[in-house]
């Protein structure tokens, strides 16, 4: 069977802070970190099974106390996981990437869910959606 490379960096602002990055192909766990607390370089294949491959990651752990805000209520300091430098098939997708996901989150509780683009920067709890269809060299090149 074929498979389809995967890479990217994994990294937090705050290594104290346990959040934990989960990620899923078609529904099936391929990747979890129960704390992220040092910058993680990740290689990972799936298997070119179906037409649509749908791919999730899920941040989890992220409390009130991480985010410090000053007197006016700008934040000062926030506990966050960043992702970087996300290939597929080794081609950095760069704009591709942000354009084609999707973020849910509530902002903690504090929100009704709300979905937007990710632009690598976890800073709730929640979920990014990021689906590409097979071949996955033939969508880069019409997504581009």
């Amino acid at each position: 069977m074929d498979t389809i490379p995967l890479s990217f960096v994994l990294d937090s602002t705050d290594y104290d802070a346990k959040l934990s990055f989960t990620m899923c192909h078609n529904g099936k766990e391929i990747y979890k970190c129960d704390h992220v607390n040092k910058k993680l370089d990740i290689s990972l294949t799936i298997n070119d099974d179906s037409d649509t491959h749908k791919i999730t990651w899920t941040m989890e752990g992220k409390e009130v106390s991480h985010t410090k805000v000053d007197k006016s209520g700008k934040i000062i300091s926030d506990a966050a996981l960043i992702t970087s430098d996300f290939k597929l098939v080794n081609f950095n997708l760069e704009d591709k990437f942000v354009n084609n996901t999707c973020y849910k989150h509530n902002y903690n509780g504090t929100s009704d869910p709300v979905e937007e683009l990710y632009d690598n920067y976890f800073g709730c709890n929640g979920t990014v959606h990021f689906t590409f269809t097979s071949p996955a060299h033939i969508w880069i090149l019409q997504n581009q």
